[in-house]
């Protein structure tokens, strides 16, 4: 085969000749500075010829939050140092362009995005990759003091595996599908922590938010810390049409959210806008990967733009409460983490070659894969995360699921005379337990509970 390039006698820029006198005219596909920069970036990540992943991978997420080596990242340093611009505000991957696209989930008046936002992408699209690079770069940004995280996963996947033993995690819930009951419970342990709140800005100063609360403790106000709380739920179209009375938590966190500092980032494989109602007026940001229909595309975006990404996972758009849209490809926090100085290692020399149609074969010198697992970027954050900062306020606790032991009951100090412990009482709404006694002193040689149920029309479960 034959290629002519240049202005050839029948008129076309370029013909290709298969062999003897027969030409092909032809014309070359055009490509953009910009489209150049996106598949160049997408092509780094691979070495030619041995299929495995650089290690520039793994830096690429801490080069977004410019923390250099991830194994010597100092959370806590970096807190103190915190501006304010940077609050609530957390890369989440590389625009077309090759600029950082950040998810700001301050309000509006802060520069932001707004608190709720929505986030759709089909199976294999990257949503769960994209959630865990939302959830560590917020905690990688702000301490505990300022960002606690509830992370929901209705079907109980792998999204927030691990996720728990970090201190801003309020609870990592999981496995919902299946408990009826738990779903119940988590309704209760959301409305508490409305409840709390709103009695916690109450009798501080009738403080009408947590901002003004904050800052009056920024101020000098002997108040203790009130991290926002940020509440990402994957899977909630599921949890909706399963339990469609939920929808009404979702609806009053996103109208009391912003004076309560509760966040909603809702993520789904598919939208169902039917499940919306109600609660679509107060989602300012959309976040959508690739999807599988047309409809689910538009209705997120108000495009088709979803539905024509290629398939190639964490290939997103963004778009904002003024519908500016944001072309990205997701940061890859899952990436084995690089080798220590790898970001500074000086390049090998490269090697040029002829630019043919036949398969080059693979590259003289190329790392071979290592037959250990490589440690993740994402575990290596974790565990330079531990340990900093205050535990988060427990939203929810463990479910009360087997008979506790006789010993815990009695070691209970605030036992009286002839009140006997029988059990644990659960009690969700006020994200407590309480001992169940029996008074053997009263009249008829029993009482009831003095742990008192949450809400007359909701006993509490006693085990």
């Amino acid at each position: 085969m034959i290629l002519a390039v240049g202005r050839c006698g029948n008129g076309s820029a370029m013909v290709i000749r298969h062999g003897g006198e027969a030409e092909t005219p032809a014309r070359a596909d055009r490509l953009e500075p910009v489209d150049a920069l996106v598949c160049a970036r997408l092509l780094a990540a691979y070495g030619a010829g041995d299929g495995t992943d650089r290690s520039t991978v793994g830096s690429e997420w801490a080069n977004l939050l410019g923390i250099g080596e991830v194994d010597a990242f100092d959370p806590a340093a970096r807190w103190r140092n915190q501006n304010a611009r940077d609050r609530l505000r957390a890369p989440i991957g590389i625009a077309v362009d090759g600029t950082p696209v950040e998810l700001d989930i301050k309000e509006p008046a802060e520069r932001g995005m707004g608190p709720h936002g929505l986030c759709v992408g089909a199976t294999g699209s990257g949503k769960s990759e994209l959630l865990r690079t939302v959830a560590l770069g917020m905690m990688a940004r702000n301490g505990p003091e300022v960002l606690n995280l509830l992370l929901i996963d209705f079907k109980g996947g792998a999204t927030f595996l691990d996720l728990a033993q970090a201190p801003h995690v309020a609870a990592v819930i999981t496995n919902l599908a299946d408990e009826a009951p738990l779903v119940a419970r988590m309704q209760e342990a959301l409305a508490g922590e409305m409840n709390r709140r709103q009695q916690l800005l109450r009798t501080a100063g009738n403080f009408v938010s947590v901002a003004a609360y904050e800052n009056a403790r920024h101020g000098g106000a002997r108040l203790s810390a009130l991290p926002t709380l940020f509440i990402i739920v994957d899977e909630f179209s599921e949890l909706l049409s399963q339990h469609p009375d939920f929808a009404e938590v979702f609806v009053a966190i996103g109208r009391l959210g912003r004076s309560l500092g509760m966040h909603l980032l809702l993520a789904s494989q598919r939208l169902d806008e039917s499940r919306l109602r109600g609660l679509e007026a107060h989602l300012s940001y959309r976040v959508c990967l690739k999807t599988l229909s047309p409809s689910d595309s538009r209705a997120v975006l108000g495009t088709l733009d979803a539905y024509e990404l290629p398939n190639t996972p964490g290939a997103g758009w963004l778009r904002t409460a003024t519908g500016e849209l944001t072309h990205f490809q997701t940061a890859f926090v899952s990436a084995p983490l690089p080798p220590p100085g790898a970001a500074a290692r000086s390049a090998p020399p490269q090697e040029v070659r002829l630019f043919t149609s036949q398969h080059a074969g693979a590259v003289t010198g190329a790392t071979e894969a290592s037959a250990e697992p490589a440690r993740s970027v994402f575990h290596a954050v974790l565990d330079r995360l531990a340990g900093h900062g205050p535990p988060a306020h427990q939203v929810w606790l463990p479910p009360l699921r087997e008979a506790p032991p006789l010993g815990a009951l009695l070691a209970d100090d605030a036992r009286r005379e002839l009140m006997v412990p029988i059990g644990v009482v659960d009690r969700p709404f006020h994200q407590s337990r309480a001992p169940l006694t029996v008074d053997l002193s009263a009249a008829a040689g029993m009482s009831r509970s003095w742990a008192r149920p949450d809400r007359a029309s909701r006993p509490p479960c006693a085990h």
